[in-house]
């Protein structure tokens, strides 16, 4: 018997698998691409070497030891690649699928399990933003795991055995992911609660909660020393409008409860992206493929999370569920009211996805089964009883007919949403040509070359560090395939978008003996900009090279500058 329950499972597991392999043979495209915006300065933070942590301080977004170690052993071993630096994202989605397997059999036939988690595979958003260099797949695959290592721990002690083994995968969870304590900290709670049960009568509880007691100062010691030093996003104001304040609480959680329902499931892009130049393609069911599948989600979200945790209250396993749900929401808005973490469904917030998925399957599937089983009833043998039937059976279609016409809408827009992905690969994107950029560059810079660089934004030194990312990228080929001399950073003066009438002429000053003059404008640097610079780099003896100037769409232009030639003398 047990050798027939591991052989069905493995059979689910390969289901699963395969699907994966499906959905990663479809974005393809996406994979090979070159880097964005986006993904590009984390590729810089990856390619440091020495100094590597003081670097991190001025990350867009704060980074885990455990994900930005494994980037970089995956560079080690495979290049400094685009395809290699979203390797992991792909491991990811495998275990992601794998691991909501696990879980959801907790509560979960084979066949619901194996659908709830091949239906988590094609979520629009979980594909959108974690297939590229970004962690939010390793996020969501850590909250899942988290809680299903949580409660082998919790099986081991009941059976006698030993919980450490489980709380070792915990503690690795909490270093993989910035997000794994939200999830770890109620549950942490929960494990305090039965031990203070078990004082005197249950020593296997209070050896658990040593345990649980490692793992929580693993977690904490990991957010004190590698996560809360990254401080560069609690200045920048990208995600201001996404705390909680005395005057928007109100209305920023009415936002995030209706998000979730409406978007959870469907939505290849949250809140505040969507601008231009991203490759966040279809907006939440706004209008394509139909605005009415509204109803239909939500409508079948609210009764599966409803019934869902009536359910899963009802059993000791699903109220450890419900508890790591509840106590990452809470959480999640506790942090945003002091500033620290953005509210709503946004990309952040994307690990709690998985929850939310195995929760609307145990209502699936509760209902499902209450179907089956009052249809039996009213029926004897092949004789049904007739005033049964047309009680039981009106009842029942209702909520029955929700549930799949909403499993449908699901299965439709997620497959919808992978081809927008997918066509998205041919779609230019914000710095999505930095590569060419910089091969253009380096294929005709000489020694004693200077450069001078303008992004669109304020924030200049994060886009500067796509372009440097690309200078180390590279450094790993070979000198007969790409004749490149990269300019030194003593070099180079990088500016913002406006005020740069003082810090040029004294660049240039300083520096009388160079050779070309190399000006690199991001996108977003307006035409007029653009026209007063080139004559103010006339009028300190600098001037075009028309043979040196490219641009690329929604990356920017390069331009090689020379010294002006001397003008003609008057003869007689």
């Amino acid at each position: 018997m047990t050798s027939r329950r591991s052989g069905a499972d493995l059979v689910a597991c390969a289901t699963l698998v395969g699907l994966d392999v499906a959905v990663i043979v479809a974005l393809w495209p996406t994979l090979v691409r070159p880097l964005w915006y986006d993904e590009a300065w984390r590729a810089y933070h990856i390619s440091v070497g020495a100094g590597w942590f003081e670097t991190l301080r001025t990350a867009n977004a704060p980074l885990s030891f455990g994900w930005f170690t494994v980037e970089k052993l995956a560079v080690t071993v495979g290049g400094n690649t685009e395809g290699v630096l979203r390797l992991p994202q792909i491991v990811a989605l495998i275990a992601l699928s794998l691991f909501t397997y696990a879980l959801g059999r907790w509560w979960l036939s084979r066949p619901a399990a194996t659908i709830v988690a091949g239906l988590l595979s094609v979520n629009g958003g979980l594909l959108v933003y974690g297939m590229q260099l970004k962690s939010y797949l390793p996020e969501a695959t850590c909250a899942v795991a988290t809680l299903y290592l949580w409660l082998r721990a919790r099986c081991a002690v009941t059976a006698g055995g030993s919980p450490w083994r489980a709380q070792l995968g915990m503690a690795v969870c909490a270093v993989m992911s910035v997000t794994s304590l939200f999830v770890l900290a109620p549950l942490l709670l929960l494990d305090v609660l039965d031990a203070g049960q078990a004082v005197g009568s249950r020593r296997p509880a209070v050896l658990r909660l040593i345990g649980s007691v490692l793992v929580g100062a693993t977690g904490a010691v990991h957010l004190a020393l590698f996560v809360l030093p990254q401080s560069y996003l609690a200045a920048n104001p990208y995600w201001r409008n996404f705390f909680i304040t005395r005057n928007t609480a109100v209305g920023q959680l009415r936002t995030a409860g209706w998000e979730l329902p409406r978007n959870a499931f469907t939505a290849a892009m949250t809140r505040p992206d969507g601008q231009f130049g991203s490759p966040f393609t279809g907006s939440p069911l706004l209008a394509d493929p139909d605005q009415r599948l509204h109803v239909c989600v939500i409508a079948g979200a609210l009764l599966c999370w409803a019934v869902g945790s009536y359910v899963a209250a009802r059993d000791r396993a699903g109220r450890a569920l419900l508890v790591a749900l509840g106590g990452t929401l809470l959480l999640i808005v506790l942090a945003s009211a002091r500033g620290q973490w953005p509210v709503g469904f946004v990309r952040a917030n994307l690990f709690v996805v998985p929850l939310l998925y195995v929760v609307a399957g145990i209502g699936a599937s509760a209902l499902v089964g209450l179907a089956r089983s009052r249809i039996g009833h009213a029926r004897i043998g092949r004789v049904w009883r007739i005033r049964r039937s047309v009680m039981v059976i009106p009842v029942l279609a209702v909520p029955l007919a929700v549930v799949v016409a909403a499993a449908v809408a699901v299965t439709a827009v997620s497959a919808q949403r992978i081809l927008q992905i997918r066509a998205s690969a041919y779609s230019p994107l914000l710095l999505g040509d930095m590569r060419e950029l910089v091969a253009t560059a380096e294929r005709t810079a000489r020694p004693g070359d200077i450069q001078i660089v303008i992004p669109g934004r304020w924030d200049e030194r994060q886009w500067y560090k796509a372009q440097q990312y690309y200078v180390s990228y590279y450094s790993g080929y070979q000198a007969s395939a790409l004749p490149r001399l990269p300019i030194a950073e003593v070099n180079t003066l990088v500016l913002p978008p406006l005020g740069w009438n003082t810090s040029i002429p004294a660049f240039l000053a300083a520096r009388p003996d160079a050779g070309a003059l190399y000006l690199i404008t991001y996108n977003l640097v307006f035409p007029n900009s653009l026209h007063s610079l080139d004559s103010m780099l006339a009028a300190l003896g600098w001037c075009p090279d028309d043979t040196g100037r490219r641009s690329w769409p929604l990356t920017g232009q390069l331009t090689r500058f020379i010294h002006c030639p001397p003008p003609a003398t008057a003869t007689r």
